[in-house]
């Protein structure tokens, strides 16, 4: 057995990505025994070398109290193993699974437990911040919430509609004409479990009428 320790984050190149993102890489790990994934943001080199320290380090210690926060609030999401504050890495555990986006055909199921999860998100003050098919993980425990890189602390009904928007076009692009009823079956568990719910399909409306009336260029 061993544990990650922080010698690993600044040794990430001699290990294949498990994926990269933008922001971060996700490498293969092990805590205690326990298969696990090293998330490190990298550095920007068009950033100014302060700056960038200063982002990375706020962002993962955001990204840190996030999963924090959301496990104690019953989100079903990775837990947090270990957060290096040094190398602006975090040790997170690995779930099996497939992403909801690969899974061929999005169930109501499947649709009920994303509301669900995420009015559980939205009652602990988190907006996600990118809330869609390619972020949620179908395992055995049902379906679980991965990637709070831009995940924000706020009861801003702007931000929290935003989440419900992206995740209902998510469900219109990959469903085989039943989005419409996978739409509702997300809807009906989200107002069973966030008592704004419908303060957030206002803004949810408004959103939408925006963009749909915006002046093309």
């Amino acid at each position: 057995m061993r544990k990650t320790t922080t010698e690993d984050a600044g040794t990430k190149g001699a290990r294949k990505p498990f994926s990269k993102g933008a922001e971060a890489e996700l490498f293969p790990d092990s805590w205690y025994g326990r298969k696990a994934l090293l998330k490190v943001r990298k550095r920007k080199e068009y950033r100014h070398p302060v700056l960038d320290l200063n982002l990375r380090g706020r962002r993962a210690r955001r990204e840190a109290k996030v999963l924090r926060v959301a496990r104690a609030a019953g989100v079903k999401c990775p837990e947090l193993f270990f957060e290096d504050e040094k190398n602006f890495s975090l040790t997170i555990e690995f779930l099996n699974g497939n992403l909801l986006s690969r899974v061929g055909k999005i169930s109501q199921e499947h649709a009920r437990e994303a509301g669900a999860q995420l009015a559980k998100l939205h009652s602990a003050g988190i907006a996600h911040g990118d809330y869609s098919a390619s972020n949620l993980l179908a395992t055995p425990n049902g379906i679980c919430v991965i990637d709070f890189g831009l995940a924000e602390f706020t009861s801003n009904v702007e931000e929290l509609a935003g989440d419900v928007l992206l995740f209902e076009k998510s469900l219109q692009t990959q469903s085989l004409g039943n989005a419409g009823e996978l739409v509702a079956e997300f809807r009906k568990a989200y107002s069973r479990n966030f008592p704004r719910s419908k303060e957030v399909f206002s803004r949810v409306r408004m959103i939408a009428a925006r963009a749909r009336y915006r002046p093309k260029a």
